[in-house]
């Protein structure tokens, strides 16, 4: 199983219609045992690829169930659409003055009421941080979160470990 594994990924094998297709040309002794496992081969790339569907089905089931997220990004992105078509109204001088209404959402209150997936709101957004060293924080700080660690205790590591960094270059 270890020599199959070894061969797909140093030769990039995969499936391909009723075959399989390489990236580059192996020895004569590899394609003699490619040939040979074939079947093996197509079974081990098809079960990788199941373990990883399941590992991501998984993921996404973690992360709905995490306690009012939807509700939570529903809301932002209400606001979000209300300030949007708010600034865009005074852009165009052709619509009229009334006001848009408001959502009834309350975002502050949605915060406090869901603690945990506040927190994996925050770790999500420093994922697209432009250093680096705060994105792997955001990303390890949400995986995480996903997988039910304590989000206060995840998100004070998350901050301290950017800080330790931001003190470490302080020089630089």
């Amino acid at each position: 199983m270890e020599r199959i594994k070894s061969l797909i990924e140093e030769y990039g094998i995969k499936i391909s219609g009723t075959g399989l297709s390489l990236d580059s040309r192996p020895s004569d002794a590899d394609l003699e045992f490619i040939k040979n496992e074939k079947l093996a081969i197509v079974d081990y790339i098809k079960n990788e690829k199941l373990a990883k569907e399941k590992t991501a089905k998984e993921r996404e089931d973690k992360i709905k169930a995490i306690e009012g997220l939807h509700e939570l990004r529903t809301a932002i992105a209400e606001w979000e659409e209300y300030h949007y078509q708010n600034e865009k109204r005074f852009d165009n001088a052709m619509t009229s003055s009334f006001g848009i209404a408001k959502p009834k959402s309350n975002v502050t209150e949605l915060r406090a009421k869901y603690p945990r997936a506040t927190a994996y709101l925050i770790a999500d957004g420093w994922i697209f941080a432009r250093n680096y060293a705060k994105s792997a924080a955001g990303k390890k700080a949400l995986e995480k979160i996903i997988n039910g660690e304590n989000h206060e205790i995840v998100i004070s590591e998350m901050k301290k470990e950017w800080e330790l960094h931001c003190e470490s270059k302080i020089w630089d």
